[in-house]
């Protein structure tokens, strides 16, 4: 029964996981644990060349996976011609186009990219310092929000209490039994929100 594409990719990605990623990955760390000079030369031209695989695969996963035929079996294919010792692909590759390509511009690649970190870094510290100077200036009319909305309501609160304008009488003995506490209470909630709907203009 032929594969549908949902397939193929889910069987690509697991090969490519074993395959591509987690063996040399696994390899790499003998290497450095062995400290194997040849070894280390090896893996890191397969590295340098996988990543640019990788980035190339990004396109051709758009342009071509949904017309060219077996185009994940030859992905896989691809990779273990990578990694398997007797093909040596990967040297194969780095050798014969990465490195010559890379050794004639080295030079610019190597100004762009300190040209690049150095800008992100003026970037990243303008940045930093706006943030801070946004964090400065919300603070600080928090407070002023917060002081000039208690230095407004106290007093209206305490000129009322004073006064006794709004809240009445309900300065009373000791309640005898449940009704007096629910008379009690209720005179309580009427009275606190009199005083809210005075002090906030709202009126329920």
């Amino acid at each position: 029964m032929p594969k549908t594409r949902g397939q193929s990719v889910a069987y690509w990605l697991r090969k490519s996981l074993g395959f591509g990623i987690l063996y040399p990955a696994f390899a790499s760390y003998k290497t450095v644990k062995t400290k194997n000079v040849r070894n280390y030369v090896k893996w890191m031209m397969y590295w340098i060349v996988f990543a640019l695989y990788t980035c190339i695969e990004i396109f051709t996963d758009i342009f071509l996976s949904f017309w060219f035929p077996f185009y994940y079996e030859f992905k896989i294919l691809f990779v273990l011609w990578l990694i398997c010792p007797a093909t040596r692909g990967s040297t194969y590759i780095f050798r014969k186009f990465i490195n010559p390509l890379l050794s004639r511009y080295e030079s610019v690649l190597d100004a762009y990219i300190s040209s690049s970190l150095d800008h992100g870094y003026d970037v990243l510290k303008k940045l930093g310092a706006q943030v801070i100077d946004y964090l400065n200036y919300f603070v600080i009319e928090l407070l002023n929000k917060g002081q000039n909305t208690a230095v407004s309501v106290l007093p209206k609160i305490s000129e009322m209490a004073q006064n006794n304008t709004v809240i009445p009488s309900i300065q009373k003995t000791s309640p005898s039994n449940s009704s007096d506490c629910i008379t009690l209470g209720d005179d309580f909630l009427e009275a606190f929100s009199r005083i809210f709907a005075n002090v906030t203009g709202y009126v329920g």
